[in-house]
């Protein structure tokens, strides 16, 4: 420090070094370690329980990637589920995790390769529309109007949705969605419910995760956020070799992988649950 440095400057240091980490709080330290008791994934299973999903109802699972959460669907609740997934790579894992899945079990699935802008199903065909992790990646307002068209009157589409706060850099925004195939617009939560509003859903509930289940993975010890900070670390100090070796493509998209969750942690990511609800007495849509 020198002697033309600022008052306020030094002011603040003082403040900083000489009141505010003066003392150890032990107080404060041990209430920052409580655990928030965070939720885990198991809570949009309960809402889709809450949604009166039953042994006949039929569900549209859209994005399903490998049928991991339609099979959950119909072993817990017996009902029929439309898993559909337009990446061919996902329909052979689909294909494969059915097999394993019981005969009982598989023939309450069916899987398809549609896309959720262009459902080829009948109007008013599905009592629920489970939607997990995947709206950044689509054409978000025909996606959602097709989801509308599809479900009967009355009936929900269960919403999961990462979206980005103001805490998000543009530098950070733009290599995190160019590498993950993400439509920037998508991650705005305001353009989500003006999108959903427009085409004729009522918001019923939103449920904001924030940061829970990544919370909750690494307190029940099935994610070490340490383990992702340190690959980060690793991957930058190694970038031109690594890239060198494997390419560009997979080195920014791994990269990305691992600060989707520190991002969650960090407040720049978001998650919400949305139920979205078709009213009972329905007009013409406005997508």
């Amino acid at each position: 420090m020198t002697d033309s440095q600022p008052a306020a400057d030094l002011a603040g240091v003082h403040q900083l070094y000489g009141e505010i980490w003066a003392e150890q709080n032990a107080d404060f330290e041990t209430e920052i370690a409580k655990s928030g008791n965070p939720r885990s994934p198991e809570v949009l299973f309960d809402y889709a329980a809450g949604l009166d999903v039953i042994d006949s109802s039929r569900l549209l699972d859209i994005g399903s990637r490998d049928a991991i959460h339609a099979i959950e669907l119909v072993s817990r609740f017996g009902c029929q589920v439309v898993a559909a997934d337009p990446v061919p790579l996902h329909a052979e894992l689909a294909r494969k995790r059915l097999a394993g899945a019981g005969t009982e079990i598989a023939a309450r699935i069916e899987l398809s390769d549609a896309a959720i802008e262009q459902l080829p199903f009948d109007d008013a065909s599905f009592d629920l529309v489970w939607a997990r992790d995947m709206l950044n990646h689509v054409a978000l307002r025909p996606g959602i109007a097709e989801c509308w068209r599809v479900l009967r009157p009355g009936a929900a589409m269960l919403v999961f949705q990462t979206f980005a706060t103001p805490l998000m850099e543009p530098g950070e925004s733009r290599r995190l969605y160019e590498n993950h195939s993400i439509h920037a617009e998508n991650m705005d939560q305001d353009h989500f419910e003006e999108v959903a509003r427009s085409v004729g859903f009522a918001i019923d509930t939103h449920d904001p995760i924030t940061s829970e289940w990544r919370e909750y993975a690494v307190e029940s010890g099935n994610t070490d956020i340490g383990d992702f900070l340190m690959t980060i670390a690793r991957m930058r100090r190694a970038e031109h070799d690594l890239v060198a070796t494997y390419g560009r493509a997979l080195y920014e998209a791994t990269i990305a992988d691992h600060l989707w969750g520190v991002y969650l942690l960090l407040g720049k990511l978001s998650s919400s649950i949305y139920v979205l609800r078709k009213p009972a007495a329905t007009g013409a849509t406005h997508g």
